[in-house]
């Protein structure tokens, strides 16, 4: 194998996850048919993908190939150098998988990502492929942008992911804490702007929309804390408040648009509350950023972007997700 033929595979073995095992929720709460989605997930840094999938070793290569130089480079890692020694730390460490038909070396620590591979289900890119020079942060903006000219400085412009949802007539939906450029959609006139008008941040996927008290649930449950609490009382006036608003407000005061913006949200809001109470949230989810648990992520934020994915399939007739 030549060292470009490798690199090559390395990045056909290379980007998004069609998730297809989701449809769980959906199924369970809305009647619309699971749609084949595209999920980005972009790992800002830190990963060392150098020795993720290598070239397999085979003591019989040629002296002169990619393979029989790149483990006789990393024989220090190993603590030998001879044929049989690299062969063995091979066979020791990495599992076969063939890519584009070339076999290739996969940390065994990464059985589940090999099963997915093989599936044609996941795919890695590193930020060095489809980009025109070395800075990590200008590769990140040419592979949310989708364009080899973005440009470094400008974070104002469209994503990929916005301009495709735009053109699909649906909503691209964003799972991290602030909206990425990836997301962001097309400006109608200005190429090197954007509209997120087809954008929805669903990274709190359970307290969507505007807060409202739950009075009913409040009383069913025979506690009546709606007579005291400062949240109840709140959440009344302030519902009161931007409906009187609403219905006083003429059609053409600079004020009217900000009242329909809250009535959308608060509707669009209670739509998704009210589909979300059916769905129970699985255990393989829930303790994701439970305390101690094996299955406990190191990072809570991705553990809530999981559930906010979970969460946008068993709402996708809703959200209009694309």
């Amino acid at each position: 194998m030549k060292r470009r033929d490798f690199i090559k595979l390395s990045a056909n073995a290379a980007l998004l996850l069609a998730w297809a095992g989701l449809g769980t929720p959906l199924q369970a709460g809305s009647t619309a048919s699971t749609p084949k989605t595209v999920i980005n997930l972009m790992l800002d840094g830190g990963p060392d993908f150098r020795y993720l999938i290598v070239p397999a070793y085979g003591s019989a290569d040629a002296d002169d190939s990619y393979a029989a130089k790149f483990w006789l480079s990393r024989a220090s890692l190993w603590g030998t150098s001879t044929a049989d020694g690299l062969k063995q730390a091979y066979s020791e460490h990495y599992d076969d998988i063939t890519i584009s038909g070339v076999k290739c070396g996969i940390l065994k620590s990464c059985g589940w990502l090999k099963s997915e591979i093989s599936a044609g289900r996941v795919a890695i890119i590193n930020s060095v492929v489809g980009s025109t020079n070395r800075d990590h942060h200008h590769s990140q903006l040419m592979i949310e942008r989708g364009s080899l000219e973005a440009n470094a400085h400008n974070l104002d412009a469209s994503g990929w992911a916005g301009r495709a949802a735009k053109s699909l007539g649906g909503n691209v939906l964003s799972l991290t804490p602030s909206v990425r450029l990836i997301c962001n959609g097309p400006h109608p006139t200005n190429p090197k702007g954007h509209d997120n008008s087809c954008v929805i941040s669903n990274y709190y996927s359970r307290d969507a929309g505007l807060y409202n008290y739950d009075t009913q649930g409040d009383i069913d449950s025979g506690k009546h804390n709606y007579v005291w609490s400062d949240k109840a009382k709140l959440s009344r006036a302030l519902s009161s408040y931007y409906l009187s608003k609403r219905l006083s407000v003429p059609t053409g005061s600079p004020y009217s648009k900000p009242m329909e913006h809250e009535k959308k949200l608060r509707e669009f809001g209670a739509l998704l509350s009210d589909r979300l109470k059916s769905v129970p949230i699985p255990d393989a989810i829930s303790n994701l950023d439970e305390k101690d648990h094996v299955n406990e992520l190191d990072s809570s934020r991705f553990a809530r972007q999981i559930l906010a994915l979970y969460d946008s399939y068993a709402t996708q007739d809703i959200v209009s997700m694309r």
